[in-house]
């Protein structure tokens, strides 16, 4: 039986766990652009391989973050709600990434 969070912060954290990776961030920026992209339009404009692309995408959509449209062997993926892409950017734009990133690799230092 898969896991189902039961409340609010951990249903949060289980969607958070879906997004944090740079790969899946890429590609649900790709999707935001551009709805509707299979494994292989993803895999050229990302420069990876079948196999890592699909496992994101796999991930991604038991997480419903992603949904894909089949259409014979093929599937198209799109985003299932634009706000994760809206968190994406709240947190590439933040002012403080950078000092935020340095204090977390300055208390793994320690």
């Amino acid at each position: 039986m898969p896991y189902q969070p039961t409340s609010t912060f951990e249903q949060a954290a289980y969607l958070l766990k879906g997004i944090a990776h740079p790969l899946r961030m890429q590609i649900l920026k790709l999707l935001e652009q551009t709805p509707g992209l299979s494994v292989t339009d993803l895999m050229d404009r990302l420069q990876a391989e079948q196999s890592l692309v699909s496992h994101h995408l796999t991930r991604m959509r038991r997480k419903g973050l992603v949904v894909a449209e089949r259409e014979g062997k093929n599937a198209y993926y799109s985003l299932s709600d634009q706000r994760f892409v809206t968190i994406i950017d709240l947190i590439l734009d933040s002012r403080q990434l950078k000092a935020l990133l340095g204090k977390a690799a300055r208390g793994l230092a320690t």
